[in-house]
């Protein structure tokens, strides 16, 4: 999102949630901090890599670990609805997660940040720093890494009435 919004004289406003917002140049895998459930010395306990030959290539294909995506990623969801989210989750290529950004779109639009405080890959302190760096309107929600689907009233309030004050917590209702 940061990426493509730039320059689209149709986007007025951007929203993460529980997002990456890099700056020109940064990766998304360097985003999450040293907190995060994901910074490991050794990738391969967490992910999968398919073609699962060793060392993986820009082009390997990046799955989360069932056990990685059961206790970090998809908390808050109830045990059979995360592993189907697990079985039918869409890759990321390696090379994806350590491509630089472009020229950021939030330099230009005005932007909102949903801090899912209870989130394992993104921990609060990151997403606080990067939401800073934006200039974001932040507002928090008690969610993990998918607050888009476990709360998603708490992430339509946020685009729906943009009017929402920095540092609400709108885990209840506004």
């Amino acid at each position: 999102m940061t990426n493509a919004a730039t320059g689209d004289p149709d986007v007025q406003a951007l929203v993460f949630v529980n997002g990456s917002v890099p700056a020109e140049g940064e990766t998304v895998a360097e985003l999450a901090g040293p907190e995060s459930a994901l910074s490991v010395s050794d990738p391969t306990t967490i992910f999968d890599f398919v073609p699962a030959h060793l060392p993986p290539t820009a082009n390997s294909d990046v799955y989360l670990k069932q056990s990685t995506f059961l206790t970090s990623f998809a908390t808050g969801l109830g045990r059979a609805k995360a592993k189907a989210r697990w079985a039918t989750q869409r890759p990321i290529t390696l090379g994806a997660l350590n491509e630089p950004s472009g020229t950021p779109a939030w330099q230009t639009i005005p932007s909102w940040y949903l801090i899912g405080t209870q989130d394992r890959v993104i921990p609060e302190q990151a997403q606080r720093d990067m939401a800073a760096k934006a200039g974001a309107t932040v507002v928090r929600f008690r969610a993990g890494h998918l607050g888009l689907i476990t709360d998603p009233t708490a992430v339509t309030r946020v685009v729906t009435r943009r009017s929402a004050r920095p540092a609400d917590d709108i885990s209840a209702p506004i």
